[in-house]
């Protein structure tokens, strides 16, 4: 998934940092029941991250789904991606989509994935659509195999939409994916992709569940994102506020169990640029969509499981014994704060 404005390419990070830390202070922030199985009861996993804004990662402790909570709201990521997404993850990186393109090997991840999914597939899909297909990579990987197919692609970027019709020929439909009636982009498509799409949307159950109903009865989808368990990754970057929701195996199963598809292979680390990703080839079930309540439990020393990996990928978190149960850092508690002035600072025995 990219999504741009149009900003002066190569404009440095640094201000529009200070003013997204501003304005996530600002913000106001709601805690989340999980989307997945609705449980309430969460557990802090993490509360590092990349911009230091103090994003705090929660654990759902029935079904194990990991995500941001409290957020700020849909308005606020709105403006985020438009004022902020470009300078801090792309602008200050590359100095145009061009750039982009080539130095962040958008070609040759497509053709990755692609090695890595077609032979699953095992049939030559008549039509196509990549959610979120940023500069069309996906799209032009998939001409230069099935030449005779048509394909379509959903891009929120008006930029990347631009640069996907100049480099490739591709005109995409440049709306957010939930905003496209079926008239927009009637289907049925044989083959859908969602290529690190879903940890940045807000409902990812929704999400998905309306690229299910764009697709045939006997069609494929793949669907990608980075894995929170997995171990080719390390380092507070990993969490963001561009990412709310983060995903594991237990958790992308039970994502498709509420969207009515059963996984047909699971893919680890296609693209050589994104080693720690984990890939879900699926189809529609022949059983109706999970309810919310019906998503399994996940075992009892899961959320164990969880935070000894984390603890292995060195994210630098807050020691476990100096965090509150409750949504507020050690420091607000002016009790938590004496117990533990008490407990590590000793005075000298003559002044």
């Amino acid at each position: 998934m990219n999504t741009f404005d149009s900003l002066e390419p190569g404009t440095s990070g640094s201000n529009h940092l200070e003013t997204l830390h501003a304005s996530f202070r600002r913000a106001t922030k709601v805690s989340l029941n999980c989307p997945l199985c609705g449980g309430s009861k969460m557990s802090a996993i993490a509360n590092s991250d990349r911009h230091d804004l103090g994003l705090r990662i929660v654990l759902c402790r029935r079904c194990a789904m990991a995500m941001l909570s409290p957020r700020p709201d849909a308005v606020w990521f709105d403006q985020f991606y438009r004022n902020y997404f470009w300078p801090l993850y792309v602008g200050s990186r590359f100095t145009d989509l061009h750039d982009m393109y080539v130095r962040d090997r958008c070609a040759e991840r497509s053709h990755q994935i692609w090695d890595a999914i077609e032979p699953i597939l095992n049939f030559s899909p008549k039509n196509y659509l990549d959610i979120g297909c940023g500069q069309g990579a996906m799209l032009a990987e998939f001409r230069s195999r099935y030449p005779d197919s048509a394909c379509d692609g959903v891009e929120p970027s008006v930029d990347a939409a631009e640069y996907c019709f100049t480099r490739h020929g591709f005109r995409i439909k440049t709306q957010a994916w939930d905003s496209l009636s079926v008239r927009d982009l009637p289907g049925p498509f044989e083959l859908v992709t969602m290529i690190h799409v879903l940890e940045h949307v807000l409902n990812p159950v929704d999400v998905l569940a309306r690229a299910v109903q764009r697709l045939s009865d006997l069609g494929f989808i793949y669907v990608e994102v980075p894995d929170l368990l997995s171990d080719r990754w390390s380092g507070k970057d990993f969490f963001h506020i561009a990412h709310v929701s983060y995903f594991h195996e237990t958790a992308l199963r039970n994502l498709f169990l509420r969207c009515g598809l059963e996984v047909v292979a699971v893919v680890r680390g296609a693209a050589e640029v994104w080693p720690w990703a984990i890939g879900f080839v699926g189809r529609k079930s022949s059983t109706i969509p999970y309810r919310s309540e019906e998503v399994p439990v996940a075992p009892r020393d899961f959320k164990n499981r969880v935070k000894q990996h984390l603890e292995s990928r060195d994210i630098n978190r807050v020691p476990a014994s100096f965090r509150l149960r409750r949504n507020l850092p050690w420091f607000v508690s002016p009790r938590k704060v004496a117990r533990f002035l008490l407990k590590h600072i000793r005075l000298p025995n003559e002044i």
